[in-house]
């Protein structure tokens, strides 16, 4: 049970520091953000638009994220 309890936090760890930076370097970086926005708001319309081959589409989303 430890082996499999250590292994779950480590794995969540890494996702959520990793979704925190992220967040972090975009705050930090106003023109950035705000070319992220533009993207995101120009492949998608509404809350309904969401979809996996429009956010595929998202160069520049894929690049902050990476």
């Amino acid at each position: 049970m430890y082996d499999f309890s250590s292994l779950y936090i480590a794995g969540t760890d890494t996702t959520s520091h990793s979704a925190m930076m992220v967040l972090y370097y975009l705050i930090m970086h106003e023109d950035k953000r705000n070319k992220l926005m533009e993207e995101i708001n120009t492949h998608i319309k509404s809350d309904d638009d969401v979809c996996y081959e429009k956010i595929k589409d998202m160069v520049y989303l894929e690049c902050a994220i990476y």
